[in-house]
């Protein structure tokens, strides 16, 4: 479930690039994120992208990510 690119692996920790919750943009990705909140009654209030200003079609993935996941 985890997805940090293999070259940040050798990278310190940071919320940049190598750490232990980013997700693949993907639907598979987005249903496995959403299983352990509802299992303990939580929901996901928002999601953080790394999108570039202006990627219009990166956007609407990530909304449909969102959506899949539960994130309002």
């Amino acid at each position: 479930m985890i997805h940090t690119p293999p070259k940040r692996h050798s990278e310190t920790p940071s919320v940049w690039g190598n750490n232990l919750c980013t997700l693949a943009p993907t639907e598979a990705d987005a249903h496995l994120s959403r299983q352990p909140a509802e299992a303990h009654g939580l929901e996901i209030p928002s999601l953080g992208t790394y999108l570039t200003v202006g990627d219009m079609a990166a956007a609407e993935e990530s909304m449909r990510f969102a959506q899949i996941a539960g994130a309002p």
